[in-house]
């Protein structure tokens, strides 16, 4: 059934006098020849006065009854036409709103509209995927909590002009956004509409960082490695030139030197390219059983070498939000540190549980432990709690911080808990796949 019928449908009543002025003009050009009419019958002719008022009342009282339903037919047909015409403009208004919606939806930046009230009139999917659920005709604040943009708005309402103006939103990751607000054509209705684009400028900000820190990161750690390279190399052209027991003995260092320098520029390469993501989360499903059993595998011939072994105790199955390459990453560096760092001839633990709508995964190992003081500085770049010992594992003094990023970017949660002489456990939270 069609709009217009359902609000004008054929029964419908007509008002008591419908075109009350049409009404009185036509019935006014029939009953006054009548009375006229009538009053000769009953002056002229052997007619009673009482009879010809009676048959003029009854011929005014059916001409006023056939008008009115003539004029009830054109009510009910002009009621039709405006209905016809109402819903026709509502259809092309809500067709041509249909239309912008889904342009504005096939945009890649963030659009919300909104009156000069700060009601949101309409949200765009990018710009939900940005701010989470916020419901049409709630005030601006309620998608985005900040004083600086808030007040641009204000301006922008107040005067009519448009503004740009670049604020920081950190739920659930801190993000640079740059906002245009411009204010909408009137539309005629008296309504005044505004506009908000968002642009992330998240990347470009990372990117300057993330420069910044490389650099400074590899003219700080491959110092040490590259002098002792070129102590070594000057020495073999100089004083071991013919010495071949110190030629050998040097080449084992510049071998190790060498490959530790690789170790620290793929770290940080790794670290680098986490940065730049960390604050997109991961759209990909992972199972952690399949992560971490092929971990523990690569890495029980090297504990081996130590007289350890590696025990896993994970639910099963075990399906995360994440991506599969960093979350092995992860967990890798964990179960290398306490292989690395547990005491020989003990027991290296991984097992996992769940918690709500999280799986805790922890990795215990049993050695010295970490002094309470070092915890929370444990995850920042080249921090090492003995330096001389770390080095020698083969450390870079980046494991950690790559952890740290990798679980912030799955919107997971980090706990470090050590007691001396007994070892440490790291335990990551990870929300569940959905579903």
């Amino acid at each position: 059934m069609s709009d217009i019928s359902r609000k004008n449908p054929a029964g419908e009543h007509a008002p008591l006098l419908p075109f009350p002025a049409r009404f009185l003009t036509c019935w006014s050009l029939f009953v006054v020849p009548c009375a006229a009419i009538f009053g000769g019958f009953a002056a002229n002719t052997d007619v009673s006065p009482r009879t010809a008022l009676l048959c003029f009342a009854g011929l005014a009282a059916l001409s006023a009854f056939v008008i009115r339903s003539l004029l009830a037919a054109q009510w009910r047909a002009h009621s039709g036409t405006v209905a016809a015409v109402r819903d026709t403009a509502n259809a092309r208004a809500a067709a041509d709103d249909a239309a912008l919606r889904t342009v504005l939806d096939g945009l890649q930046l963030p659009v919300l509209l909104f009156d000069d009230q700060r009601r949101i009139r309409f949200l765009n999917l990018p710009a939900r995927d940005l701010l989470g659920p916020v419901s049409p005709g709630k005030d601006f604040a309620t998608a985005i909590r900040n004083p600086e943009i808030l007040a641009a708005i204000d301006r922008v309402i107040r005067s009519g002009s448009s503004e740009t103006v670049e604020f920081r939103r950190q739920q659930p990751v801190s993000r640079l956004l740059r906002a245009r607000i411009e204010s909408l054509p009137d539309p005629g209705d008296g309504t005044r509409s505004f506009i908000v684009m968002l642009d992330d400028m998240t990347d470009s900000e990372r990117m300057r960082e993330v420069r910044s820190d490389f650099v400074a990161d590899v003219s700080h750690e491959l110092r040490t490695p590259l002098a002792s390279v070129l102590s070594i190399v000057e020495t073999l052209n100089g004083a071991a030139r013919n010495d071949p027991d110190a030629q050998k003995r040097f080449m084992v260092i510049l071998d190790e030197q060498a490959k530790r320098m690789a170790r620290i520029v793929d770290d940080l390469l790794s670290l680098s390219r986490i940065e730049m993501n960390e604050h997109r989360p991961p759209e990909g499903i992972a199972e952690l059983n399949e992560v971490i059993g092929g971990i523990v595998e690569s890495s029980r011939l090297i504990a081996g070498e130590r007289d350890m072994t590696i025990t896993v105790d994970m639910p099963s199955p075990c399906e995360v939000a994440g991506d599969s390459l960093e979350l092995s990453r992860l967990f890798q560096n964990l179960i290398d540190n306490a292989v690395k760092y547990g005491e020989a001839g003990t027991a290296v633990s991984v097992f996992g549980r769940f918690v709500d709508d999280t799986v805790h995964v922890t990795v215990q190992d049993r050695g010295a432990g970490i002094p309470r003081e070092h915890i929370p500085r444990l995850t920042e770049r080249f921090y090492r709690v003995d330096k001389g010992r770390s080095r020698a594992a083969g450390g870079t003094g980046l494991g950690l911080a790559i952890v740290k990023h990798v679980v912030s970017r799955h919107r997971g949660r980090l706990r470090i808990e050590s007691d001396e002489g007994k070892g440490s456990r790291f335990t990551v939270e990870l929300p569940l796949a959905p579903g």
